[in-house]
Formats: structure tokens, C-alpha cells, sequence
């Protein structure tokens, strides 16, 4: 069987080296970005690995998993902040996202403890479908006190149940021995220690995804319970609040299992009780986001909502930024259908200072180092499942949902990002829990090579793309 562990171990060391000569030969010198991510992969990734027999030999994993990456990320949210005090003179990013959300959240606790809680028209993602997370921040404040630290504790939160609800989804399929170890890694990836430390909704809105696929797999692997779909429910009415398009892959790549993966253990139209259950989950979703939309919370039903997106109206309502494919012009005729192809090997990390002379840090090197590192068990394993678990309808659920999920995000840059690429690298470290399978390693060593060249080939490629593209806006 696959050393997950020592893969991993391997595979950064390996990503860093390439990282720092593609560097050294496009640009002559070490951007700094690089340097940050050299210490953090000497110091603190080895210091991880330090608590790994401890943490998963524990008799009360899920407990001490949680409790050991809410400590991590709460002080790598001091590290962070202090960081970026120091480079930008203030804890954020930019002036953009997570500036933006501070600010918001905070005027909306000062109009709560006014005038008392609601929502309000004339104060920003007070309502519509973005403001999710400045209503959470906005809560979390009005309880802790109005400090930028208190949403990046809530993240640090919300993102250590992840990893116990991760644990949980690997045990419908992988040894308790396995899910403890890939776990583990999950917990000390770069990712989502990363964008926990940061004031953004995207570990929260990954906390929802992650539920949503634990009940997913709870549905075809064990029972359709009211538990599970009470679940389902609050976990897509949350979601509309922080992006509402991600429940579209999800519900879609649910169906098309039905639809394509037919056998004697499951009839769809005989199991009434599912039926029903279906059904009724379909309507109080529907009824919900409904009377939201009647009490003016939300600004479209749920119907206009998905028929604006086709149509590419409804843009006011949107966080857009300048990474518009539609910028490219007649290159993003040639580029389209390879981004689509390329899917599968992006984002993937530029050794090439993107944000020269802009003032903003390279977040994502780092995670995406990280991510390259387990990319290649994940391909493989997305073959493994195309060619060997094609009838199993959690795994093709899975292929379903990254497939739709990255289609959507071929029509504009977010293909490259890695904050909008969470939901799918979520994904790739679940199948992750397929390596035990008794043929998984001959697939390994037949693929293992070919996907290696092909992340060597998209990263220096890409490298060049988001220079030029770069230049262009």
C-alpha cells in the first residue's frame, strides 16, 4: 500500500526545489513570496509532523484533531496578522476582499447594537446572496467585541470542524487507520491553515460544502434519514448566503448519479421512502429561498437567480474582479477549451511575482505547493475511479461535482485561484482515502509519471499565462 505520509514529505520537497529553479532561471533571484514559503516549510511543516503519532495514536481522535488545528490556526492567525502589519501597515491583504468585510461587519454590529438586529437595506451585503459572511462576522463580533481577530477565530472554528466532518466522510470507505493519517494531513495543509488565518468566507463556505458532501455520503453509503435531510436543508440555505452557484454542481452531479449509475441494490422510483424524501427535500429548499426572497433578504428567487447566471445578468449583484477571461479577446477562444482539459492540474502555483508593484502578498504559493503535493495521488485516484469504481455513486458524485464545479469556472479566472478552487481540492484529499484499495498502487506507478510532467508543463506554462494576462488588463 501507498506511504501517504512519506509521499507527501516527498512530493513538497520536490514542488519547493522546482519552485526555486524555475525562479532562479525566469527571474534571476528568489522572489520574496519564495523565501517566506522556504521558511515555512523548514520551520513549521517539519514542527507538524512532530505531533502526527500523538495526534492520530490518540484514542479520541476527532476531539484532539480538533482541538490541535484550532491551536494551529489560531496562532498562525497572530502570525499572519503581525506579518501583514508589518509588510502592508495593516492586517489584510489589500484594500479589497477582507478589508472590505471588516469594515462592513463592523458598521452593520455598530446599526445592530443601535437599532437591533436585522437586516438593512443602505449598509452593503447586509443582504443578498453575498452577505453570508459579513453577518457572520457581524455576530461573531457582536458577542466577542469588534475586532478584526474575532472572524478569523470564527474561521479558525468553522474550519477544525472541517477537518473532523473530513475524518468522518473517509470512514464511509477507508480503514479508521488511513482516515486518521490523511486527516491529519488535511489539517496541517498550508491551504486551509492559510485561509483560515485570513478575514474571507471561504473557510466557511467550505465547512458547508464539506457537510453537504458528508450527508451526500451518509445518503449512499448508509440511509436517507430526516436527520440528514434537516441537514441538507440549513447546510443550502447557508450556502445561498455566501455563493449560491455552488449548490448547482452539487444538486446536478446528485441527479446525474441517478441518472447514469443504475443497479438492482437501489431503484430510485421503487424506494418510495426516498422518493418522498427527495421531494421533500427539493420543496423546502424551494419554499425556502422563496420566502427569503418575499421578506427581501434575497434579492432574486431561486428560479430568476439561476436564469441570470445563464444569461450573465444580475452582474450587480456580484463580487467581480478585473480576472475576466473576456479580457484575453481572441486568445480566449484558443484558451477555453484548454482551460477546460487543464482543468484537473490548476490552479497551480507561479514562481513569478504576479503582484509586482501592487502591494498585495502572494497567498497562494504556499497552499498551492502543498496542493501540488497530493495532486498526483488525487489524478490518479480520479482515474481509478472512472475506470475501477464507475458503479459507485458517492465516488462518481464526486467526479460529477468537480467536473460541473471546474466547467463553471472555465468562463473566467477563478480557475486559477486557489480560495475559488477550495470546494475541489476538498475533493482531491478525499479521494485520497482510495489508496488502500489492492490495485490503487499499479495505477500509481502507470500514471505517476505522465501527471508529473504534466503539473511541470502547466506550471511553467502557466507561469508565463499569468504574466501576460497580467500585462494585458
Amino acid at each position: 500500500m501507498i506511504n501517504i505520509l512519506r509521499i507527501y514529505k516527498k512530493n513538497l520537497f520536490l514542488w519547493m526545489l522546482i519552485s526555486l529553479l524555475g525562479a532562479l532561471l525566469l527571474t534571476k533571484d528568489i522572489p520574496i513570496f519564495w523565501r517566506e514559503g522556504l521558511i515555512y516549510f523548514i520551520v513549521f511543516t517539519p514542527l507538524f509532523f512532530m505531533f502526527y503519532n500523538f495526534i492520530v495514536r490518540s484514542k479520541r481522535f476527532d476531539l484532539n484533531i480538533f482541538i490541535f488545528s484550532l491551536l494551529l490556526k489560531v496562532l498562525f492567525i497572530v502570525i499572519v496578522a503581525t506579518y501583514l502589519e508589518y509588510i502592508h501597515f495593516m492586517p489584510f491583504l489589500s484594500y479589497n476582499d477582507d478589508y472590505n468585510y471588516e469594515w462592513i461587519s463592523s458598521e452593520i454590529v455598530q446599526r445592530w447594537k443601535a437599532e437591533g438586529i436585522g437586516f438593512y437595506n443602505d449598509i452593503l451585503f447586509s443582504k443578498g446572496f453575498y452577505s453570508g459572511y459579513p453577518n457572520a462576522s457581524a455576530l461573531a463580533k457582536y458577542v466577542l467585541g469588534d475586532s478584526f481577530y474575532v472572524p478569523r477565530i470564527m474561521n479558525a472554528i468553522f474550519s477544525s470542524f472541517t477537518v473532523v466532518i473530513f475524518y468522518k466522510t473517509l470512514l464511509f470507505f477507508s480503514s479508521e487507520k488511513l482516515a486518521k493519517s490523511i486527516s491529519y494531513i488535511f489539517c496541517i495543509s498550508s491551504l486551509f491553515i492559510f485561509y483560515a488565518s485570513f478575514q474571507l468566507k471561504d473557510t466557511l463556505l467550505l465547512f458547508f460544502v464539506s457537510c453537504l458532501i458528508y450527508c451526500i455520503g451518509r445518503i449512499l453509503f448508509q440511509s436517507f434519514g430526516i436527520k440528514t435531510m434537516f441537514y441538507i436543508v440549513v447546510c443550502s440555505i447557508c450556502l445561498m448566503f455566501f455563493r449560491a452557484a455552488t449548490l448547482f454542481p452539487i444538486y446536478l452531479s446528485l441527479a446525474l448519479v441517478f441518472i447514469v449509475i443504475r443497479d438492482k441494490s437501489f431503484n430510485l422510483f421503487s424506494n418510495t421512502k426516498f422518493l418522498i424524501s427527495l421531494l421533500l427535500l427539493l420543496v423546502t429548499f424551494i419554499f425556502s429561498w422563496e420566502y427569503l426572497f418575499l421578506k427581501d433578504i434575497l434579492p432574486f428567487d431561486a428560479f430568476s437567480y439561476y436564469d441570470a447566471r445563464t444569461n450573465y445578468e444580475g452582474k450587480e449583484d456580484r463580487m467581480s474582479g478585473s480576472n475576466s477571461i473576456s479580457k484575453l479577446g481572441a486568445l480566449a477562444l484558443f484558451l477555453g477549451p484548454i482551460y477546460i482539459i487543464l482543468s484537473l492540474f490548476l490552479p497551480t502555483p507561479v514562481f513569478v511575482d504576479i503582484y509586482s508593484g501592487r502591494g498585495e502578498l502572494n497567498y497562494s504559493f504556499i497552499p498551492l505547493i502543498d496542493y501540488y503535493a497530493i495532486l498526483p495521488i488525487g489524478i490518479v485516484a480520479v482515474i481509478y475511479v472512472v475506470k475501477k469504481l464507475r458503479k459507485n455513486k458517492f465516488f462518481m458524485f464526486l467526479i460529477f461535482f468537480m467536473l460541473l464545479y471546474k466547467l463553471g469556472q472555465a468562463s473566467s479566472m477563478s480557475i486559477f485561484d486557489s480560495r475559488q478552487s477550495l470546494p475541489v481540492i476538498y475533493v482531491f484529499f478525499i479521494l485520497l482515502g482510495l489508496i488502500e484499495r489492492p490495485d490503487f498502487y499499479s495505477y500509481y506507478r502507470k500514471y505517476y509519471k505522465i501527471i508529473f510532467w504534466i503539473l511541470l508543463v502547466v506550471m511553467i506554462g502557466f507561469s508565463f499565462v499569468r504574466i501576460y494576462i497580467r500585462s494585458s488588463i
